[in-house]
């Protein structure tokens, strides 16, 4: 299919090479959809799956298309995709500390959006962002903005939810100073928006760090 699109490209038949380009696509995602499953149910199958996924990097390896910027011709790549946790949890459940680790990330994730809106003077949230609440488990864990504001409140805080998806590990002031300063970015919706994480993308800043933990890795500035 690929050679097909290229073969169209080069005599010059857009038509040919769009329905093409919609049909490949297609077949990507399917094939990504496909390897990711097969790496959760290899994770799954091992004695300690959360552990295996962080050892591997916590990422997917998944193909992808690269288009020449000069010939605009399309060659397959390898490329990787950080895992939300929750699609392994799907899968195996039990590999978890705590089947309620969910509900400590959620309580995580309000209480840093909460904090670093407060820090930023932000009064006004998108309804999108502004309609994540605490579920009633997440809020009886006692995870809240005041963790946030320090390094070691926020630290003890973030050893709570590290200790409900994998026990043993023990997370440092680093972690909880990268977790805080990674956690907003800038948006693009608007000339003064502030980018703020929740949910799969909070998660994937998790998995981020446990990779970090467990394999004893540093940060690296890039």
């Amino acid at each position: 299919m690929l050679s097909s699109y290229n073969d169209a490209l080069v005599a010059g038949n857009t038509t040919l090479t769009n329905s093409i380009k919609a049909t490949l696509d297609i077949a990507i995602k399917e094939l990504n959809e496909e390897e990711k499953s097969a790496q959760l149910n290899g994770w799954a199958e091992t004695e300690k799956p959360v552990l295996s996924c962080l050892l591997d990097g916590g990422t997917f390896g998944l193909t992808g298309i690269k288009k020449d910027k000069d010939t605009e011709m399309l060659t397959l790549i390898g490329k990787s995709q950080i895992v939300d946790l929750k699609d392994l949890f799907k899968v195996k459940m039990e590999a978890f500390a705590d089947r309620n680790w969910l509900a400590y990330s959620e309580a995580a994730n309000i209480a840093i959006r909460d904090f670093i809106a407060s820090v930023m003077g932000i009064r006004t949230m998108t309804e999108k962002l502004a309609g994540f609440k605490l579920s009633a488990t997440a809020a009886m864990l006692g995870i809240g903005v005041k963790d946030m504001k320090t390094a070691k409140g926020c630290q003890a805080a973030l050893q709570k939810v590290v200790n409900s998806i994998i026990e043993g590990y023990t997370v440092s002031a680093e972690d909880a100073e990268a977790f805080r300063y990674n956690y907003s970015q800038w948006g693009n919706k608007s000339i003064t928006g502030v980018s703020l994480s929740m949910e799969a993308s909070f998660r994937k800043m998790l998995t981020r760090i446990l990779v970090k933990i467990v394999n004893d890795m540093e940060y690296v500035g890039e």
